[in-house]
């Protein structure tokens, strides 16, 4: 999966890291939001190593 398919759905849990201060996995590890950072993550690690 190319990094660059990885489309990170608009969600209200990733508006309230910010002003929670928590990073997603603490907030809501099993939102679609966190899904897809963690399918980004792994793209990205692909190129990386």
């Amino acid at each position: 999966n190319n990094y660059t398919d990885v489309a990170v759905p608009y969600a209200s849990v990733v508006e309230r890291m910010g002003e929670e201060g928590l990073p997603l996995e603490k907030l809501d590890a099993r939102s679609p939001a966190a899904e897809a950072y963690r399918e980004l993550w792994a793209a990205i690690k692909k190129d990386l190593w």
